[in-house]
């Protein structure tokens, strides 16, 4: 669709045929950062389509705001649908509340004591199984304590086998390429697609005996999927309207949404959070203290999450610098306004968490790694900001649902990780991005030193205000 408004710049540097494909695939982060020179509404084009790239916070806020009007939509969330279905983050507005209904009560906080109980079981179980002086592939083992997490949570005893997990993560890799190619190139007989058919076909298959093999009886089970099978909602908040329940399909749209979710996301949250503590040393030695003072050497619980601050404003300034959703895709659903661009229906827009969080209005010197941006007067753990600036799980009503849960696994596995161990980079070694649906930090092996618990008093914590 080509939009004849003077007033929206285009992106310079297309490509005959791939317009901007090319550098959103080699250089994703540098080109973002380049468009708000050429305006607050950028068109760019991408997988042979148009799509206006927001670059305003307000406009975004309007974006996240109005979500009847600028829905899920554009290659983005076709290429997910392909795998999760109409599951919550996928699913169309006129879908969203009563999924996001009957999904909220899976995530009250009378189970999130348990599901704590079992990411620090994880995390422990991942901590000491490092060597000294044996270097760790820190991403592949963050990798293994989600997924780990994700499949004990959503499914309690129950789980895929163990090469499911592997389909998972080809899956994940897959999605970026395929939203950012034409969707001829993606139907080709090649062997990477291939691949990607035969591992989404296999991750569906196991999900779905484990679903109607739950069904067919009561395990007893307090986990993810078991909360989803019971829920109902009885309409009573809502003028009477008929009971809402998830059908089969919907059921496994949702265990897929949140096992792929769960499993990549969280994951490279704490890969770059140890990254930057190695190059902090400062910081490091402060959440140490911090650490040792709280945990006493034992693994964390929920309930001590509130006292670790320093723990909390390192992953909101990770999450600040390398957010989850990077990129993503919105679609006008009738004619409309964007602050005062006018926008026919099927418009293509993206907004992006990464372009918002490096803009030097809202986060000064912002690529320079400072957790105090997140220090409050009461030195109280401050994983969310009232920033409003500050996206890593969008905003408004499609705000992500596990934001909470994620945000406690991130916590309790870098508490967990720094009570054992302090983290080095590998001599030779130099980490660097691997963009693709996510921000996940590449070639990032570090060097593992003991750390031996010694007990301090209240006076040796050191606060970063």
């Amino acid at each position: 669709m080509a939009l004849q408004q003077p007033t929206l710049a285009a992106a310079p540097g297309a490509w005959p045929l791939l317009g901007h494909t090319t550098a959103l695939l080699r250089r994703p982060l540098e080109f973002l950062e380049s468009l708000p020179a050429h305006g607050k509404i950028v068109r760019i084009r991408a997988g042979g389509t148009d799509i206006l790239v927001v670059c305003d916070l307000a406009l975004t806020q309007q974006l996240l705001r109005e979500d009847h009007i600028f829905d899920k939509g554009g290659k983005q969330f076709e290429r997910a649908r392909e795998i999760v279905g109409n599951g919550l983050f996928t699913c169309p507005h006129d879908a969203h509340i009563k999924q996001r209904r009957l999904l909220q009560p899976a995530f009250r906080r009378s189970l999130l004591s348990g599901y704590a109980q079992t990411m620090a079981e994880e995390a422990t179980r991942t901590a000491t199984s490092w060597q000294e002086g044996k270097p760790v592939d820190i991403p592949a083992h963050m990798q293994i304590y989600t997924t780990q997490v994700a499949v004990r949570t959503l499914f309690g005893t129950d789980s895929p086998p163990p090469e499911r997990l592997d389909d998972i993560h080809t899956v994940l890799a897959g999605m970026f390429r395929r939203m950012l190619s034409p969707t001829w190139l993606n139907q080709l007989p090649t062997p990477g697609n291939r691949h990607y058919s035969q591992a989404r076909t296999r991750l569906h298959d196991a999900i779905a005996r484990i679903i109607t093999d739950r069904q067919d009886r009561d395990t007893g089970i307090q986990d993810l999927l078991s909360s989803i099978l019971a829920t109902q909602d009885d309409g009573s908040a809502h003028h009477s309207a008929p009971p809402l329940t998830f059908t089969t399909e919907e059921v496994f749209d949702q265990v897929l949404t949140l096992l792929i979710g769960g499993a990549d996301t969280a994951a490279n949250t704490i890969a770059w959070a140890l990254h930057l503590l190695a190059e902090h040393p400062d910081v490091e030695d402060r959440l140490h203290t911090e650490v040792d003072h709280v945990l006493q050497g034992r693994p964390p619980t929920l309930d001590d999450l509130p006292n670790l601050p320093l723990t909390g404003q390192v992953l909101s300034e990770t999450l600040r610098l390398y957010p989850p959703g990077w990129f993503l895709t919105r679609q006008t659903t009738k004619p409309c306004q964007l602050g005062s661009t006018s926008l026919p229906a099927g418009t293509v827009l993206a907004f992006s968490p990464y372009l918002i969080h490096h803009m030097p209005e809202h986060f000064p010197q912002p690529h320079r790694f400072d957790p105090n941006r997140w220090a409050q007067p009461n030195n109280s753990a401050a994983p969310q900001s009232p920033n409003s600036a500050f996206l890593p799980f969008g905003g408004g009503r499609r705000k992500c649902i596990g934001d909470i849960f994620g945000l406690t696994e991130a916590t309790i596995a870098l508490a967990t990780i720094t009570t054992h161990w302090t983290l080095r980079h590998m001599p030779g070694t130099h980490p660097h991005t691997n963009v693709r649906f996510i921000i996940a930090p590449h070639n990032l092996h570090m060097h593992p030193t003991g750390r031996r618990f010694e007990p301090k008093t209240s006076s040796h914590l050191v606060s970063l205000r």
